[in-house]
C-alpha cells in the first residue's frame, strides 16, 4: 500500500495556519481531479470542472519516494458485471469517443456478460 486515505491539502500543512482553514482530503467534495504522471502522489483538485481555486493533496505514504505501477494486470479474464450496470453501459455506448468504443465493445458483447444476464433473468422467472 502506497498511498495513504486522507491528509492536509499541501497549501494548509504547517504550524502557521490556522487549524480551521487547513483542508483534508474529502474526494465527494471536489469535482475535478488532475494526476500528474511525474509526480503520481499529488492529486490537485478543484469544487468545479475548470475552477479557478485548486487544492493539492500528497497522498504517498510518508518513507515511500517511488512508487512502482504494476507490471501486469490484476484479472486475467473479464470479470462479471452486474445486469443493470451492462444495461447502463449498452445506454451510453452512443456516447463514447470513438477511439475508447472497442473498449466498452469488449465488455457489452462479452461471453460472460451474456451468460449472467441470463441467469438473472432465470432468476426472475
Amino acid at each position: 500500500m502506497f498511498y495513504k486515505r486522507g491528509g492536509l491539502s499541501v497549501e494548509s500543512r504547517g504550524r502557521k495556519v490556522p487549524r480551521c482553514t487547513k483542508l483534508s482530503f474529502a474526494p465527494a467534495s471536489y469535482s475535478e481531479f488532475v494526476y500528474n504522471a511525474t509526480l503520481p502522489h499529488i492529486v490537485s483538485t478543484s469544487e468545479f470542472i475548470d475552477g479557478c481555486i485548486r487544492h493539492s493533496f500528497d497522498l504517498c505514504l510518508p518513507g515511500i519516494e517511488n512508487i512502482v505501477l504494476p507490471q501486469r494486470p490484476a484479472y486475467d479474464k473479464f470479470i462479471a458485471i452486474n445486469p443493470d450496470k451492462m444495461q447502463d453501459i449498452k445506454k451510453i455506448l452512443c456516447y463514447i469517443p470513438r477511439g475508447q468504443l472497442p473498449y466498452y465493445e469488449k465488455i457489452v458483447n462479452s461471453p460472460l456478460a451474456e451468460h449472467r444476464i441470463q441467469n438473472e433473468m432465470l432468476k426472475l422467472h
